[in-house]
């Protein structure tokens, strides 16, 4: 078998390995997806990723990024469903960001 032929038949045994878990391809091979991102006018800025956390869900984490550059990563929720996207909302004022996680749910980390 050509090594062509043979890679072909490896991306489509792991195609079908991540389906029958549920899991979409490409964040099996891609690490970390950025579901939403804002910076604050003071210079804070937070993503919102998402990557394969077990074998059948998804792992969403808020990273904010300091003005000094350090980074502080927090757990919004270990076990989610997968998502192309995710409301965020930040509050200069209150110093919170508020999150829209699988399910509907919210989770507000302070600053």
């Amino acid at each position: 078998m050509h090594t062509c032929a043979r890679a072909i038949t490896h991306v489509a045994g792991l195609y079908f390995l991540a389906h029958g878990y549920g899991l979409w391809l490409p964040d099996v091979v891609l690490p970390k997806r950025t579901l939403a991102r804002c910076e604050t006018s003071d210079g804070h800025k937070f993503r919102v990723v998402q990557y394969v956390g077990d074998a059948e869900w998804y792992t969403t984490e808020l990273v904010h990024t300091l003005p000094s550059g350090k980074s502080e990563t927090h757990l919004l929720a270990f076990e989610d469903d997968f998502a192309w996207r995710a409301p965020m909302g930040v509050s200069e004022r209150l110093r919170v960001v508020t999150v829209q996680i699988g399910g509907g749910e919210y989770r507000e980390v302070a600053w």
